[in-house]
């Protein structure tokens, strides 16, 4: 943000603030853009660009090769080394109130990978003897109550 413009040496000088620090500092006028940041240094240039600062941000939402959809989020237990976790079990841990075990595992009833609604995903424990046909017999519930509405 630039707080004043004056003259100094040969050429015009601006005072500016810092958008990540707060820092006042002086730039030479040419190097300030319109509509464009202005950073102290570049080390808090690069950490305003990260995420939101960003102008490719897309709001943390990331589809996997599998077809899942994960989101960043940092501070979550589970998250993997970038900082992701599967949206389906955020959700589920939303519903549950808890955090889900590593035990635990949500399943999509309509097959659909990214279809994260709530109505659409089911709990089950991982050691549960016969996942794929409790899996089977509730995609055939759907299909049949599809059916019947006419979808």
């Amino acid at each position: 943000m630039v707080i004043k413009t004056y003259k100094k040496g040969c050429g015009n000088t601006c005072l500016c603030k810092c958008d990540y620090c707060g820092k006042e500092f002086e730039r030479a006028a040419s190097y300030i853009r319109k509509r464009q940041k202005n950073f102290c240094c570049l080390e808090h240039q690069r950490l305003g660009r990260m995420g939101h600062g960003n102008p490719f941000w897309k709001g943390g939402r990331f589809s996997d090769k599998d077809g899942y959809v994960r989101v960043l989020a940092h501070e979550h237990p589970n998250s993997d080394k970038n900082g992701r976790v599967f949206e389906h079990r955020l959700i589920m841990e939303k519903e549950l109130g808890r955090l889900l075990t590593s035990r635990e595992v949500v399943h999509h009833l309509n097959g659909i990978k990214d279809d994260n609604r709530p109505e659409n995903l089911a709990l089950k424990t991982f050691n549960s003897h016969d996942t794929q046909s409790y899996i089977k017999q509730l995609q055939a519930r759907i299909r049949e109550l599809e059916a019947s509405i006419g979808k």
